[in-house]
C-alpha cells in the first residue's frame, strides 16, 4: 500500500531524509535523479543507518608496477555509511559494500505532483 512520505523539496542530493511512515523509520535518498528508500536499521547491529553520511565509493589508483599511488572518489556509486560502526551500503542497491549478500530493507518509491510515496 502506498503511503505519503514527504515532499520532494525535502530531499536533497547527497543527504538522506529520515521520516516515519506507518510507524516505520525510513530514510529517503536522492541519487542521480532517482529516489531510494530504506528502513533506518543497519543489518549489522541495528544502528540508525539512514542517519549516517553519504559518501562516494573510494577507489585506489596504482602505478604500472602495482604500487599504490592515491585514492579517488567515484560519485557514480554513492554509499550510505552507518554512524555506529561505519558499515557502507550502495545507495542504488542497498547492498553492503563488504558483503553484497547483506542488504538494507528497501521500499519502492514513487513521485507524484511533488510528493514522494513509499510502498509499505
Amino acid at each position: 500500500m502506498q503511503k505519503f512520505a514527504l515532499d520532494t523539496k525535502d530531499v536533497a542530493e547527497g543527504k538522506t531524509s529520515v521520516v516515519e511512515v506507518s510507524g516505520i523509520e525510513i530514510g529517503i535518498a536522492l541519487h542521480q535523479g532517482k529516489y531510494y528508500a530504506y528502513r533506518n536499521i543497519c543489518p549489522h547491529q541495528g544502528g540508525p543507518v539512514c542517519e549516517g553520511m553519504q559518501m562516494p565509493r573510494v577507489t585506489g589508483e596504482f602505478t604500472d608496477s602495482g604500487a599504490f599511488e592515491r585514492h579517488n572518489f567515484d560519485t557514480s556509486e554513492m554509499h550510505l555509511v552507518c554512524p555506529w560502526h561505519g558499515w557502507e551500503f550502495d545507495i542504488a542497491t542497498g547492498e553492503a559494500v563488504g558483503d553484497r549478500s547483506i542488504r538494507l530493507e528497501s521500499y519502492a518509491v514513487s513521485e507524484r505532483d511533488g510528493k514522494l510515496y513509499v510502498d509499505i
